[in-house]
């Protein structure tokens, strides 16, 4: 109620991917999830990972406090849990002042909280978040594609520049040998 009152669900910061550089990564080191997220992620950009305890009263201090500390040298924040307890997950993660630092942010936050068998559980913090994904796996997916068609599309460009150029420089040979063989 206190979200739909405060419009939580609604303004959602959009995620420019062409300019993320630095992703900061709010989880703990070795667990499944980021495990998962880390692994399979595999691109030239800078991951910064601030760790917090996944379960608990202090899990939302935490985060608040990695929100806070990630917002001048991230261009994306993700917050990323595996699964478990959704009840356990929710009181860890669901907090209004949680949200309200998230909201807050002039980071982009991104929610990865669960695993496949979670799909129909629903938490607060990733109604709340700009983004959801069901899973860290999925997300890190996303993610990848996301940042690789920036690549993609440069080189891509690029390619047609050089062609471009290079059809440029065999017509002006052309004419020129043609005026000299005339």
């Amino acid at each position: 109620k206190q979200c739909l009152e405060k419009k939580y669900f609604e303004n959602k910061k959009n995620v420019n991917w062409k300019e993320v550089k630095t992703i900061g990564i709010i989880s703990k080191k070795n667990t499944q999830g980021y495990n998962d997220f880390i692994e399979q992620l595999i691109l030239p950009i800078k991951l910064i990972l601030f760790e917090i305890k996944l379960e608990g009263a202090e899990t939302s201090f935490q985060c608040m406090k990695a929100i806070d500390n990630l917002q001048n040298n991230c261009d994306l924040i993700i917050i990323i849990r595996g699964g478990g307890s959704t009840s356990e997950i929710s009181n860890s993660f669901d907090d209004i002042k949680l949200f309200e630092c998230m909201k807050n942010s002039q980071i982009p936050i991104i929610t990865a909280i669960g695993h496949d068998a979670d799909k129909d559980d629903k938490l607060v913090i990733t109604q709340v978040s700009d983004l959801n994904f069901s899973t860290p796996s999925t997300a890190c997916f996303e993610i990848r594609n996301e940042i690789i068609s920036k690549f993609i599309n440069y080189f891509t460009n690029y390619i047609d520049e050089l062609n471009d150029r290079i059809e440029n420089i065999i017509e002006k040979n052309k004419v020129n040998l043609y005026d000299k063989l005339n």
